[in-house]
C-alpha cells in the first residue's frame, strides 16, 4: 500500500483491537485465555514490535505525517474511565497547526489541512 501511494497523498486509518483482552499472543502465538498483566505485557510487546516494522518502512518512503493515539492502559478487565492513560503522538507536523490541538475532535483538521 506504501508503495502504491508513494508519490500521491493519501490517508491511511488502521485502528488496531490489539492489546485488547483476552490478550491471545503468547510467546509461540499460543492461545492464552487467562487475564493478567503477564499476557497484557508479552501482547503489548508484540504490538510494539509490529508498530516499529511498518513505521521503519514507512520511514523509508519519505515524506509522511503520522498520528498514533490511545484510549488508555492496562484496566484488568475493569470498565472504568481513566483520562490519565490516553496518549497521542505525532510527527511530520507543523509546530504552530499541533499547538491547537485542544482534543480528539481537532485532529480532523490537522488531516485536512495536510491535504491543502
Amino acid at each position: 500500500m506504501l508503495k502504491e501511494n508513494k508519490n500521491k497523498k493519501s490517508f491511511t486509518y488502521v485502528h488496531l483491537f490489539i492489546p485488547h483482552a483476552p490478550f491471545y499472543y503468547g510467546e509461540e502465538f499460543t492461545v492464552k485465555h487467562v487475564i493478567n498483566f503477564e499476557n497484557y505485557f508479552a501482547f503489548w510487546k508484540f504490538t510494539n514490535t509490529k508498530i516499529e516494522e511498518l513505521l521503519d518502512s514507512i520511514n523509508k518512503q519519505g515524506d509522511y505525517r503520522i498520528i498514533i493515539t490511545g484510549d488508555h492502559g492496562y484496566r484488568r478487565n475493569e470498565h472504568k474511565e481513566n483520562y490519565h492513560y490516553s496518549f497521542t503522538a505525532f510527527k511530520g507536523f507543523d509546530s504552530l497547526a499541533l499547538k491547537q490541538i485542544e482534543s480528539i475532535q481537532d485532529i480532523g483538521l490537522l488531516i485536512n489541512a495536510g491535504f491543502k
